[in-house]
C-alpha cells in the first residue's frame, strides 16, 4: 500500500493546489465588497492574525499532547496551521441565504482569506528551503515573507487593470472575453508562484480590485456562474481523489484512537473560533455599532474548513523533517474535520442566526413591503378592470382570475422582530419611532443612490472611475448611524 500512497501524496500535491485553487478563492474574493472591506481593514486584519495565532497555538499544543502517532514537531505545526484555515466560501454561505447583513459575511470572508493568504506564505517558505540556510536566516525569511505580501499585492493589482481592459468587451465576443478573463486567472496565479511569491494572495488582490463595475451585466452573470459551476465540481473531484488516496492506505493504522482523536481535533477546531470570538469582540464592538454577543455566538460557528485545508495536507507530509509510516493519516483527519463543520457548524450557525432574531425584518422595512405589495395589487387590479371592457375576454371567468391573482404578505414567523414578548408590550415596542423610521430611509435612500450612479455608468452617463467614487463615498457612510 506504500507504494501507492506515498506517489499520491509525494509527486502531485503541489499541483493539484496550483490546478484547484485559482478559481476558488478568485470566487471568493470577488464576492467581498472591498469599499466594506476597507472602512474595517485593520479589524479584519487583526482578526485573520489573532485566529492564526491562536490556531497555530491551541491546535499544535493538542496535536503533540493527544496523538498518538510519531509525528514531530514540525508535522504538528504544519498541520495545526492547515487545520485553521477557514473556508472563504463555505463559511459564509449558510448565512447569504437567510439574509444576514453584508458587512458581516464580509468580516468572515475577508479573515478566511487573510488565514489562507498568510498559511499559503508560510508553505511557500517551507517549499523553497529557505529555513534551510544557516545564516541570516531570520533576515532572509523577513525578506521572504515582505517580498511574498508586497509584491503578489502588486502583481495581483496590475493583473487586475489588465483583466478589466478585457473585460470592456475587446473582442466584442462574450465568450472570447470570458474564456481571457479565467485565462488570466491563472495565469496571475502561475506568475505569483513563479516569481517566488504568493499565487493566493495575488487572486485576493485580483478580486478585491474587480466590482461590478468591471463587468458588464451580461457578462458578470455569466462569469458569475461559471466560477460558482467549475468550483462546485473542483470541490468534489478534490473530495474524491482525497478519499481514493485514504482508501489506498493500510487498514491497520485506523484504530479506536483514530476516532477519537478526530472528535478531539472537531473539539479543539471549534473551542479555537470561541477563544478568538473573545478575543476579537473588543475590535469588532469598536468597529460597528451593531456588534453584540448574538453576532458573537454566530461568528463562533462559522469556522468552517473546506478544501483549502485539503489542498494543503499533503505537504505536512512532504515537508516534515522525518517521514512517518502512515501519511494518509494527514488527510484523513482534515477531511473528516471538513466535512463535520460543513455539516454540524453550518446548521449551528444558521439555527443561532434565526433563534437569536438576527433574521428580523424591520419594522420599517415590514412597512415598505406591506405598500409595495398593495401597489402591485392595485396595478394589477387596474388592468383587471380594463380587460372586463374587452369584447373578446367577455367569457372569462374574472372571479377566478382575481383570486388567483391575490397577492398575501405573510411574515414568516423565524423574522419577527419580537417574537418572545407579551401582546401589550409588543404593541408599544412595534410602534417604530422617527429616528428608527430615518435610519431606515437612509439606507434605501443610499441603496437607491448606489444602483442610479451603476445605471449612469452602463448608459454611458458617468465614468467609469467617478461612478466608482460615487458608489465608494456612498458605501463608506452606510455603516455609520446617522450619516
Amino acid at each position: 500500500m506504500h507504494q501507492v500512497v506515498y506517489p499520491l501524496l509525494r509527486t502531485p500535491s503541489f499541483s493539484i493546489y496550483c490546478y484547484f485553487s485559482p478559481l476558488i478563492i478568485f470566487m471568493a474574493a470577488l464576492n467581498v465588497d472591498f469599499y466594506i472591506l476597507k472602512n474595517v481593514f485593520w479589524q479584519v486584519m487583526l482578526t485573520g492574525l489573532i485566529s492564526f495565532s491562536t490556531a497555530f497555538i491551541v491546535i499544535g499544543y493538542v496535536v503533540l499532547k493527544f496523538n498518538k502517532d510519531s509525528w514531530d514537531l514540525q508535522s504538528c505545526l504544519l498541520f495545526s496551521m492547515t487545520l485553521g484555515m477557514t473556508d472563504p466560501v463555505h463559511s459564509v454561505n449558510s448565512l447569504k441565504t437567510i439574509g444576514i447583513s453584508k458587512m458581516y459575511t464580509d468580516i468572515i470572508r475577508g479573515e478566511s482569506m487573510i488565514i489562507c493568504g498568510f498559511t499559503s506564505i508560510v508553505f511557500g517558505i517551507f517549499r523553497s528551503s529557505i529555513l534551510s540556510i544557516s545564516n541570516y536566516r531570520e533576515l532572509y525569511i523577513i525578506m521572504g515573507l515582505s517580498l511574498d505580501i508586497l509584491g503578489s499585492i502588486i502583481c495581483g493589482y496590475w493583473c487586475a487593470r489588465i483583466i478589466q481592459f478585457i473585460l470592456t468587451d475587446l473582442f466584442s465576443n462574450t465568450l472570447t472575453n470570458i474564456v481571457l478573463c479565467i485565462s488570466m486567472v491563472y495565469l496571475t496565479f502561475y506568475i505569483g508562484e513563479f516569481l517566488g511569491m504568493s499565487g493566493m494572495v495575488a487572486l485576493v488582490s485580483v478580486g478585491l480590485n474587480l466590482d461590478s463595475l468591471s463587468f458588464k451585466p451580461r457578462i458578470e452573470l455569466i462569469i458569475t456562474k461559471f466560477l460558482m459551476m467549475f468550483s462546485s465540481v473542483y470541490e468534489h473531484l478534490i473530495y474524491t481523489f482525497f478519499g481514493i488516496v485514504i482508501g489506498c492506505g493500510e487498514i491497520k493504522y485506523l484504530q479506536f484512537h483514530t476516532l477519537v482523536f478526530m472528535l478531539i481535533l472537531f473539539a479543539t477546531v471549534n473551542f479555537v473560533r470561541l477563544l478568538t470570538v473573545v478575543l476579537v469582540s473588543p475590535i469588532l464592538r469598536h468597529s460597528n455599532y451593531e456588534y453584540n454577543w448574538r453576532w458573537g455566538i454566530v461568528i463562533a460557528w462559522s469556522g468552517i474548513k473546506g478544501v483549502f485545508s485539503l489542498l494543503l495536507a499533503p505537504d505536512v507530509h512532504n515537508l516534515a523533517e522525518q517521514k512517518v509510516e502512515s501519511p494518509q493519516l494527514f488527510i484523513l483527519y482534515i477531511q473528516v474535520i471538513s466535512l463535520m463543520t460543513m455539516g454540524i457548524n453550518s446548521y449551528m450557525m444558521t439555527y443561532s442566526a434565526r433563534t437569536l432574531g438576527l433574521c428580523a425584518i424591520s419594522l420599517p422595512r415590514q412597512m415598505a413591503m406591506q405598500n409595495a405589495i398593495k401597489h402591485i395589487q392595485k396595478i394589477i387590479q387596474n388592468r383587471i378592470t380594463l380587460f372586463k371592457t374587452e369584447k373578446i375576454l367577455t367569457n372569462v371567468n374574472w372571479t377566478l382570475v382575481e383570486e388567483k391573482t391575490k397577492i398575501e404578505y405573510i411574515i414568516p414567523s423565524d423574522t419577527v422582530q419580537f417574537p418572545h414578548v407579551s401582546c401589550d408590550k409588543k404593541v408599544k415596542e412595534e410602534s417604530p419611532t422617527d429616528e428608527v423610521l430615518i435610519e431606515e430611509a437612509r439606507l434605501h435612500v443610499a441603496i437607491i443612490q448606489m444602483s442610479s450612479f451603476e445605471k449612469q455608468c452602463n448608459d454611458g452617463v458617468l465614468s467609469v472611475e467617478a461612478a466608482r467614487t460615487l458608489i465608494g463615498a456612498t458605501k463608506s457612510y452606510c455603516h455609520i448611524q446617522g450619516k
